[in-house]
């Protein structure tokens, strides 16, 4: 299906970032306090990433 909207019409320009170190905890704050659903992750200034809101209810919260 063509909708003729492009990646670069619908894409975030400057999203938010976090080190492959920061503590889960850490990124669960930064995503309210943004606003945000996920968050792009770097190692060394290079995209190695993503955690979404799903990876820290199901992969965090729900193995407490």
């Amino acid at each position: 299906m063509k909708t003729g909207v492009s990646v670069l019409d619908t894409m975030t320009e400057n999203p938010v970032t976090v080190g492959v170190s920061t503590p889960i905890w850490d990124c669960a704050k930064i995503m309210k306090k943004n606003g945000l659903g996920s968050l792009v992750v770097l190692d060394k200034k290079k995209i190695v990433g993503i955690v979404t809101q799903e990876d820290l209810v199901f992969k965090v919260l729900a193995e407490k």
